[in-house]
């Protein structure tokens, strides 16, 4: 069943007034994080396009065990040092290691020496 009805209903909010001369003055500091934020997006952006780095290693995380793993099993580390059972802390403290490519462009990224002595 219906029942029509005519009439006015009158609700009231619960919010907050805010003058002229305050709104300025409020919308500053949202502002100013916005235009920081921005900026350093096109700083990093812009730092990024500048750099070369090697295409291999952009998704590579050295805070990630797996990908720690997966770069050392590359194999681009197998004559650099001695036997465990040798001292080799001299040896251990002039090698470079860095993360590229293993046999040239295109093959698979791991960890491989860049400056080291022979302990041969």
């Amino acid at each position: 069943m219906r029942v029509a009805t005519n009439g006015t209903y009158r609700a009231t909010t619960i919010g907050w007034h805010q003058s002229q001369e305050t709104a300025a003055t409020v919308l500053l500091a949202p502002t100013f994080i916005s235009i920081v934020s921005i900026l350093i997006i096109v700083a990093t952006l812009a730092y990024k396009f500048g750099s070369h780095e090697n295409p291999a290693t952009h998704f590579f995380d050295p805070g990630d065990i797996l990908h720690i793993i997966a770069a050392s099993s590359a194999g681009g580390l197998k004559d650099v040092f001695p036997p465990y059972h040798e001292n080799n802390i001299e040896n251990n403290e002039t090698t470079r290691i860095t993360l590229a490519p293993t046999d040239g462009p295109g093959s698979r990224p791991g960890f491989i020496c860049t400056k080291s002595h022979s302990y041969r």
